[in-house]
């Protein structure tokens, strides 16, 4: 029987939207899985203007992930995402996993704008996060979303549910909501 490849896991959405903490979710929630956080790879160039970084930031999340994948790890990736970033990163790492998936994590703007734990919101990120919301970043044409009053904790529950309940491939389906039960 041929060895079934690692899955990738994308987890797409504005700045406080939950990605990392319902990736960290999703870590706990599968065997061998790493967690590649693209603002920590951002962080490697601070000095340079966030849309001058963006490049460097999607070809080091590429380069991080493939060298987990090659060693047979499941990787779960966060990180802010548009369409085009998303079927760049896809093709990059296809070779690697039979079986890559989206998940957007798309609360309303002023959820997503909000201060909330220990995490506090420069202006620099509320201004961010509405340029996210108006060029569409919280709502992609691909992977599936979640419902807005979703917590982290509850969708990557409901995405562990949606890997285990079916072998549907979502890299370019329609998108889809989640709703709460």
């Amino acid at each position: 029987m041929k060895k079934q490849k690692p899955k990738v896991i994308i987890v797409s959405g504005s700045i406080n939207s939950g990605k990392t903490t319902t990736s960290k979710y999703l870590v706990e929630r599968f065997e061998n899985t790493a967690h590649v956080h693209g603002d920590s790879l951002r962080h490697f160039v601070t000095w340079q203007a966030l849309e001058d970084s963006i490049s460097i930031t999607h070809q080091n999340i590429i380069s991080v992930a493939k060298n987990f994948l090659e060693d047979g790890y499941n990787v779960v990736i966060d990180y802010p995402f548009y369409k085009e970033h998303f079927e760049r990163l896809s093709t990059a790492l296809s070779s690697f996993s039979d079986s890559i998936h989206a998940f957007v994590m798309s609360p309303p703007l002023k959820a997503a704008q909000k201060q909330r734990g220990e995490r506090v919101l420069s202006q620099q990120e509320v201004n961010r996060i509405a340029y996210h919301y108006q060029t569409d970043l919280h709502n992609p044409e691909f992977g599936i979303w979640t419902c807005p009053k979703l917590s982290p904790q509850f969708s990557s529950n409901k995405f562990k549910w949606y890997f285990l309940a079916s072998s549907l491939e979502l890299v370019y389906s329609k998108t889809l909501k989640l709703i709460a039960l």
